[in-house]
Formats: structure tokens, C-alpha cells, sequence
């Protein structure tokens, strides 16, 4: 009995009514995911934002680089571009660059990057999860399988 609207500038909580809840400038262009009592989305300045869904009480925020340079010890700042795709998956968020980075974060206990990954593809389209595979299709319209 709640909907949960988001734009390129806010993320609003409103009941069934249509009175807001709560509201928060979190300027985005992606749709963020919901799971259980969280919702998780990346901020146009790369921050990983977890926000209370009851609340609107943010409940986690800290730069995907520092995350990276924390647990990696590399500088990929120049390396990885904007947050282009959020993906929850079990315990795990994957987000994917604009230049085709695959970056795996940990959500269990310690919120940390279980693995960094660059690919040689720009995806195009929203990717579906099938079998343990994902299926996009690239930039030059090529259909991709990847486990």
C-alpha cells in the first residue's frame, strides 16, 4: 500500500493515497532496487546510497571509489565511469560502468567489492539473468551470454 516513485533528482515514499511519506534529493539516473526494508541505488557523483524504505533515513553512503581503492588498493577513479546498471543479486549488488565495468559488492556484514572486472563490451540494454547467465545485447547490437 506504499509506491515508491524515483527521478533523475528525487526518490519519494507515498502511500496508497498519494501523500508523500518522505522524500530525497538523490540525483540519479538509474531506478534503484528494493529489497526487503532497503532501497539501493548509485548517485550521479558514483555513491552507493542504502536507504531505510520505511524511513527515508539513508543508511549507508560512501563513494564507489573509496570502496574500491579500500579494498582493491588500485586508483580506478580515471578507469571507471559513471554507474550505468544496478543489479541485486542474493546478497550482492552488481553495478556496471558506462565503460563496461563488472563491480561485484559484498552486502553481507561489511559492505565490500568482492571483485572488479573490465569487459570488452558496451552494453545497450537492460540484461537479463537466466540459469546463472546474463544476456544483453552491445552497442554494435551483438547479442552477449556471460556466466
Amino acid at each position: 500500500n506504499k509506491v515508491i516513485i524515483s527521478n533523475k533528482d528525487n526518490i519519494s515514499l507515498i502511500n496508497i493515497n498519494g501523500a508523500k511519506i518522505w522524500d530525497l534529493e538523490i540525483k540519479s539516473n538509474l531506478s534503484p532496487v528494493v529489497s526487503g526494508n532497503t532501497i539501493f541505488t548509485v548517485n550521479k557523483n558514483n555513491y552507493l546510497i542504502l536507504i531505510n524504505k520505511d524511513t527515508g533515513q539513508i543508511k549507508f553512503s560512501k563513494s564507489i571509489y573509496s570502496l574500491i581503492t579500500k579494498d582493491f588498493k588500485k586508483n580506478l577513479k580515471r578507469k571507471i565511469k559513471k554507474i550505468n546498471h544496478i543489479y541485486l543479486i542474493g546478497n550482492k549488488l552488481l553495478l556496471i560502468s558506462e565503460n563496461s565495468y563488472f563491480i561485484e559488492i559484498n552486502l553481507q556484514n561489511i559492505i565490500n567489492v568482492n571483485s572488479i572486472k573490465k569487459n570488452p563490451f558496451e552494453i545497450s540494454s537492460d540484461i537479463i539473468f537466466y540459469e546463472k547467465e546474463m544476456v544483453f545485447i552491445n552497442k554494435s547490437n551483438r547479442i552477449y551470454k556471460v556466466n
